[in-house]
């Protein structure tokens, strides 16, 4: 009787400890991830529904894309705001292929991005092309020796500043799975240095 006793006594306090183990286990994982958001807050931008149907592979509703115009983006980027962007057009070949991939690697990260699209004619980007370049600076794509705003253009923005991004498609893309497989890496790395 007395070893019974003592057993279950034992086994109380053991659930104890590991209920108290389990409690600062939890809360110090709160407090890191608090920690993370304060360093590079996601902002949230109210957007717009976008139609993605005009991209091939794509439909009008499930997929990850918010569409803003270009006065958000760079209020965003003035107001040192942080998030992902995808710049494109679905009359461009490149954003036909990266659309669908970008929208894949946001799935598994379970990211928003926020899309611009070129030549919306509701929300064009023309009259604001200066503004975007230089704030975009440095990470602005260069093609041919010339820095400017290309598409398709995948790019994060932190506490303001512009950070990870990717503009094309690799060399050699062909549309192959291998070459899908390549792209979203890359995207999926975007995204995932973005997060971190």
């Amino acid at each position: 009787m007395i070893g019974s006793q003592l057993s279950s006594e034992v086994d109380r306090v053991c659930k104890r400890c590991i209920c108290f183990i389990l409690l600062l286990i939890a809360s110090s994982f709160i407090v890191s991830c608090s920690f993370l958001k304060e360093q590079y807050p996601i902002t949230k931008i109210s957007g717009y529904r976008v139609d993605m149907s005009a991209y091939k592979g794509m439909n009008s509703v499930d997929h990850c894309f918010v569409g803003i115009t270009p006065e958000e983006a760079l209020e965003l980027i003035n107001d040192k705001g942080s998030a992902v962007f995808y710049l494109g057009s679905a009359s461009c070949p490149n954003c036909q292929e990266a659309v669908k991939l970008i929208n894949e690697a946001a799935e598994d990260t379970d990211i928003t991005i926020y899309y611009l699209d070129c030549y919306s004619d509701v929300y064009p980007l023309t009259p604001y092309l200066d503004r975007f370049e230089s704030a975009m600076g440095s990470v602005l794509p260069e093609r041919n020796g010339e820095k400017g705003v290309y598409m398709p253009w995948l790019f994060t923005i932190k506490a303001g500043t512009p950070s990870e991004n990717y503009c094309g498609v690799i060399n050699g893309y062909d549309g192959s799975k291998e070459s899908d497989r390549k792209m979203i890496e890359i995207y999926k790395g975007i995204m995932e240095g973005f997060i971190k």
